[in-house]
């Protein structure tokens, strides 16, 4: 999570930004330190990171499918926005994908 927005009580959201990883094992803190984020290029996605404002909706369910692994600080350069609003039954969704498109294209 790179930033949260709680100017609206009823509506809060979290900005999120996926990393490329796809492992059975959780990711060590390393993983989050080296900031390799998702970059999409399936279908008409040219390349953008998988950064995303997540909705208060669905939280309750969705937050079964989290862990915590540790905290790290943000940098200057981290992304802290996106024009991209979606749910938390979305989270991991875009990494199942873009793996799919890319052994389809070897």
């Amino acid at each position: 999570m790179l930033a949260a927005d709680h100017s609206d009580i009823e509506y809060g959201k979290n900005l999120v930004a996926v990393l490329d990883y796809m492992e059975p094992e959780t990711p060590s803190i390393r993983v989050f330190k080296k900031r390799r984020w998702l970059r999409m290029t399936h279908h008409d996605w040219n390349g953008d990171f998988d950064i995303s404002w997540y909705l208060a909706v669905g939280f309750r369910e969705g937050k079964k499918r989290l862990e915590v692994v540790g905290t790290i600080r943000l940098r200057r350069p981290d992304p802290k926005e996106s024009l991209i609003y979606t749910s938390w039954d979305e989270l991991g969704e875009q990494v199942v994908r873009q793996r799919e498109w890319n052994s389809r294209q070897t």
